[in-house]
């Protein structure tokens, strides 16, 4: 979970039907809710899922005013306008 003065964002990793070869895959969204009354403004889902799953290594990081998702494999940027503007992927 990311807080921002406007909005909490939730990390969320959904389990997906298993995979043929029986594995398990997981489908990544964020959830941005308004502080003010915890309504929803936008989602984020990832398009394709992953094998792996780590929730001790999957964190928010904010630096200044710049929002990070950092995992075990990557760092992402969380751009905070693109969330109330429903852009690049927010829906």
């Amino acid at each position: 979970m990311a807080l921002t003065p406007k909005l909490i964002i939730f990390s969320i990793s959904e389990p997906k039907p298993s995979l043929p070869d029986g594995g398990k895959a997981w489908r990544r969204t964020f959830d941005a809710v308004k502080v003010q009354d915890g309504s929803l403004v936008a989602q984020w889902q990832a398009q394709l899922p992953h094998r792996s799953f780590s929730s001790d290594r999957d964190r928010f990081l904010q630096l200044d005013d710049r929002l990070f998702y950092i995992t075990k494999e990557e760092v992402a940027e969380i751009n905070l306008e693109d969330i109330t503007l429903k852009k690049h992927g927010w829906r």
